[in-house]
């Protein structure tokens, strides 16, 4: 979630705390994979057949902010060319340690093609354009499976949990705090899944670079961070922002047992 591949960073203007650029981005993407490499391997009890890789939006920078379109790094092809790129060697990668991988996605605000928030046609983005990219380079590999809807949203079962993986850009926050409106999202929208008799057991959100988890009946909301840390919005804001993923444990009679 939240990759970002093309903004730039600038060390300076974080007083050094951060920076983030497109090889940065790719030392912290296979950092990532060897962590979830080094899982599998040192949790020698259990059997980690599947991995279940879900892109959550925001993978490229976007234009649709004015300091975005004055400091972002190149263009948005190559923004999609070298995100495209990395992903699907990453994956590929990873193909060797899981019998089977699914690979799901969902579009966020920053790939999107307008300024203004559209709420038709949610797959002009370039961030569907990166999976789709994906999906083409890794088209011999038989054990992956892709999973791009044509919506914001997308669910998955996996074993007896449902998921639903959404960007979360259309949940109102607060000074960096979106608690209160993930809280109102999560009850709307499972009023209307249950209305067609499908419940939720795990809501998974990027959007806010904030890493949390909250209750709710039956299972958990996730918050994920950013693969870019802190940048000079946020800190201008006070707020934190480590550079983080997650990684989920998914048990077939416990549902999420780590992460």
């Amino acid at each position: 979630a939240c990759t970002h591949v093309g903004e730039k960073v600038d060390k300076r203007a974080m007083g050094g705390l951060n920076e983030y650029n497109i090889e940065i981005f790719q030392d912290r993407l296979y950092d990532y994979i060897r962590s979830i490499k080094s899982i599998k391997k040192h949790h020698a009890d259990y059997a980690f057949d599947k991995l279940v890789l879900v892109m959550l939006g925001d993978i490229v920078t976007g234009s649709i902010h004015a300091d975005l379109r004055e400091t972002n790094i190149g263009m948005p092809v190559e923004w999609v060319l070298g995100a495209g790129s990395t992903f699907a060697d990453a994956i590929a990668d990873l193909s060797t340690d899981f019998k089977e991988i699914d690979v799901i996605g969902v579009v966020g605000n920053h790939g999107r093609l307008d300024e203004k928030k559209k709420f038709k046609a949610v797959i002009n983005n370039l961030d569907y354009l990166v999976y789709k990219f994906i999906e083409l380079r890794l088209i011999n590999y038989p054990n992956i499976n892709f999973n791009f809807p044509r919506s914001f949203w997308a669910e998955k079962t996996i074993y007896n949990s449902k998921f639903v993986f959404v960007h979360g850009d259309n949940i109102k926050g607060w000074g960096g705090l979106p608690f209160y409106g993930v809280s109102r999202a999560d009850l709307k929208l499972t009023q209307i899944m249950a209305s067609k008799r499908r419940w939720i057991d795990y809501l998974i959100l990027a959007h806010f670079h904030q890493n949390a988890v909250l209750p709710r009946v039956g299972g958990k909301v996730i918050m994920t961070g950013t693969m870019k840390g802190g940048d000079e919005y946020a800190l201008s804001n006070y707020l934190g922002g480590a550079a983080e993923q997650k990684v989920l444990g998914i048990h077939p009679k416990r549902g999420l047992t780590f992460q």
